[in-house]
């Protein structure tokens, strides 16, 4: 059974949850699918809204299956088990950082010329529609703290359980309405920066 109408309603009951437990300065979308979301919590605090995209990177062998994924600024969240297991070769992840990086910034300018980054005594919301591995979530977080944000939180209406950990491993505090279980495996991550 799905708790929520659409993407709108799950914005609204989100902002719910949210209300008394966090201040939130900046609201930041990290992919366009979570706009709706976003967008809702952002009107209810009354929060900046930032653009930071980010995007799975996946093996030209299993072009369905994320072993992590890369931020605007080149920040890559990588699961090295599955990299390993799938045997991708670095230099392909590079390559893949490198050219979705490139086309990610070029998108974020195009919509928002001119972005102010300043995150000094900021709290800063990551808002997800859903997350189902964390990967681009946790793309963005690194990207946010190569930034100097200090205070990141994410949010999201629905979160896999197996995900929690490792987002708790970047970000303060994670806020969820629903938890179904979804299968991933998360044991070996790190957070790169790939040079544009």
């Amino acid at each position: 059974m799905n708790l929520f109408e659409d993407r709108i309603h799950a914005g609204k009951q989100l902002s719910k949850h949210l209300n008394g437990k966090i201040d939130i300065d900046t609201v930041v979308i990290p992919y366009p699918e979570a706009y709706e979301v976003a967008w809702e919590v952002a009107t209810t605090f009354n929060a900046d809204v930032m653009i930071n995209l980010s995007e799975f990177i996946t093996s030209s062998e299993a072009p369905f299956t994320p072993i992590g994924a890369v931020a605007e600024d080149g920040t890559l969240w990588l699961e090295d088990a599955l990299k390993e297991e799938l045997e991708v070769p670095s230099k392909h992840v590079k390559i893949c950082a490198k050219i979705i990086s490139k086309n990610l910034k070029d998108k974020t300018t195009e919509i928002e010329p001119g972005r102010n980054s300043n995150w000094t005594e900021k709290n800063v919301l990551i808002v997800s529609n859903k997350i189902s591995n964390g990967f681009r979530e946790m793309a963005v977080a690194g990207s946010l703290i190569k930034e100097g944000a200090k205070n990141i939180h994410v949010a999201t209406p629905k979160s896999s359980e197996n995900t929690t950990p490792n987002l708790e491993s970047v970000v303060e505090q994670i806020y969820c309405l629903e938890k179904p279980e979804f299968l991933n495996s998360s044991n070996s991550n790190r957070i790169e920066n790939v040079k544009i």
